[in-house]
This record gives C-alpha cells, structure tokens and sequence, in this order.
C-alpha cells in the first residue's frame, strides 16, 4: 500500500523515523514487518527527474523531486530481464509493479539491456510484474519476476501442461486476523430457549482451526444467543450469522 516516513541524516548516516512509532529512533524500517521493494526520498529542490528523456511516464515517475535511496535501507541487485520480448512490443522503458490490496503499482523501471532491460537497485523477497506504459494504460510485458531471499531470478511462467485445483481463501498474507483468533480462544457462546437464560448450554471455544470459519453443529433449537469473550480482551466479534444443516444462512423470523 505503500508507506512514508521521516528521515533524519547525521554524519552522512540515515536515521528513519516516524513520528508516534514505538520503535527506537532510527529503527523505523527494521526487522521482518517491512518488505520494501523501493524507497524514493522526496527532496526540496528539483532532481531533474528520474527519467529524462521521455514526457510519456507513469505519473509517480513525473515528479523531478525525487531520487532512488532503496540501497540506504536494503542490499539491492540488478534485476535483468532477459531477451525475449516481441520486437513490435518493446519501448524504450519498461516498468517493474508491486501488487497492494488493489492493484499493481509500478515502483521501478528498467532501460534497454540488449533485447531485455535491466532494473537498478531492486530488493530482493519480492515479486514484481513487468508491464509498459503508454498514454495511460499499462499492459504486461513478461510473466512476474519473482526475486527470492537470495537474490535469485526466476520467472512465475504457468506450466498448462501441469495444472492443479487450489483453493484461495485469502487474497494475501494479514497477521491481524491471527492475533484476534487468539484473542477468543478462552470465550463461550450461551445458547438458551429462553431470555433469562435460566437453562442455558454452553460451547467453550477451546481452540481456533480455522481463519475464515469453524464450524460447529448444534443438535438443539434455540433462540436466544450471547458470547462472553475471555477476560482481559477487546473481545472482538463483530457479527454472528447461522445457517442450517444444508448450509443455507437462517433468517431472522421477521424476515420469513
């Protein structure tokens, strides 16, 4: 989604820093919570721009402010994209996109290496989507690039000669929803037939199997339910739905 900071130099040594971050100063963007593709530094005074030569850039690319300090943070290689691009296709940049919660946004780009392009400064744990760019649109220019730990170059080509059924359940990786699972283990649901809950049943939840859902059978009726979180928690649980043996979502009796 993209991120910004603060940067202080001392001594010709960079300290990130942000405003209302827990960390120390300086360890603004440390340890395993980034992954950093690019870092530009928005300066005060005209750069003469990244690219020179050329009016038709993505838009990012068309502030003259800015300069490339991604290797002032993280040990960076040349990505090289090799020689096999249509030669009615190539243009004289092409760009590298990262994927956000939405779409690709193109952070890099690349210039004439052969009959491939050579992308400065990339860092590495990283999958990248080469496309081009012209008057507003953006097409794909090669398969992804995927840029391991090590450094290593490879190419996510499918193989349709080899395919498989797979089962997405997120879009991508989020901690978040991991720590609230953890924060319920210890709650209860009451169920009861009546509103006092005088005789009620209780369903401890004990352990959380599933992120996305976990289901539990219930051999009685009832009509009324409430959830206790585990003392010491925010207790979150933002909604409940119900649905009977077919899978099919139970109305309120008001809706039916």
């Amino acid at each position: 989604m993209g991120h910004e900071w603060i940067s202080i130099i001392v001594d010709n040594k960079c300290y990130p820093i942000m405003p209302g971050s827990p960390t120390r100063f300086g360890n603004h963007i440390k340890g395993d919570f980034y992954h950093i593709s690019k870092v530009y530094r928005n300066t005060y005074g005209d750069q003469g721009g990244l690219i020179k030569d050329e009016e038709d850039v993505p838009p990012f690319f068309k502030n003259r402010r800015i300069i490339d300090v991604t290797d002032h943070y993280e040990e960076t290689i040349d990505v090289i994209l090799p020689e096999r691009f249509e030669p009615e296709k190539r243009a004289r940049y092409a760009y590298l996109s990262v994927f956000d919660l939405y779409d690709w946004k193109t952070v890099a780009y690349g210039t004439p290496k052969g009959k491939g392009y050579i992308f400065r400064d990339m860092t590495r744990h990283a999958v990248y989507l080469p496309v081009y760019y012209s008057a507003g649109n953006y097409s794909s220019a090669y398969y992804p690039v995927k840029v391991d730990k090590e450094g290593q170059v490879s190419f996510l080509k499918p193989d349709k000669n080899r395919l498989q059924t797979v089962r997405l359940k997120r879009k991508f990786m989020d901690l978040n929803p991991q720590r609230w699972l953890k924060a319920i283990i210890g709650g209860y649901f009451v169920l009861s037939k009546e509103e006092l809950f005088t005789q009620a049943d209780t369903i401890y939840i004990d352990t959380i199997t599933e992120c996305n859902y976990q289901t539990i059978l219930l051999h009685k009726s009832y009509r009324y339910m409430k959830y206790v979180p585990p003392a010491g928690t925010e207790g979150n649980m933002a909604e409940i739905e119900l649905y009977d043996k077919n899978g099919q979502k139970i109305k309120r009796q008001s809706d039916r």
